[in-house]
């Protein structure tokens, strides 16, 4: 049976389209060295997957309810430019990429998504609790 919430998602990101930050999404898949002594994959291989969204912070008031860190941004990320059934998760890293504009260059800016990812029930946007890092080696 058909909800009223199917294609709510891809609806809502159409109408922000253009207006907000490309990017990609960065998850260690199984390790190309088996598992170590405890039973961790050795040597994961990452896998890139597209996102459109932004960055936004927290007010103090929801800092201070949720004991959210001073310095932790909250990452959204819109369902519908993610691939189908992809769920955003815990360690996860996202890129935002910010194009040269008034005579700024070109810039990206890679965050790490904390255990609060939370979404709405059609997932048309998750709002991701996150810190901003460096890029990971294996990615420019």
């Amino acid at each position: 049976m058909a909800s009223f919430l199917d294609g709510m998602a891809g609806a809502i990101f159409a109408g922000f389209k253009g207006q907000l930050r490309k990017g990609v999404i960065r998850r260690l898949g199984p390790g190309a060295g088996g598992l170590d002594g405890h039973g961790r994959p050795q040597q994961p291989v990452p896998t890139l997957s597209p996102l459109e969204g932004f960055v936004d912070d927290y007010s103090d008031f929801t800092r201070a309810q949720a004991g959210i860190p001073a310095h932790d941004r909250r990452v959204n990320i819109f369902g519908a430019s993610l691939p189908p059934g992809f769920t955003p998760r815990k360690d996860d890293m996202v890129r935002l990429d910010y194009p040269a504009a008034n005579g700024a260059p070109a810039r990206a800016e890679w965050y790490q998504l904390r255990e609060r990812i939370m979404t709405d029930p059609a997932k048309a946007l998750w709002l991701c609790q996150s810190f901003e890092t460096g890029a990971p080696s294996d990615v420019g």
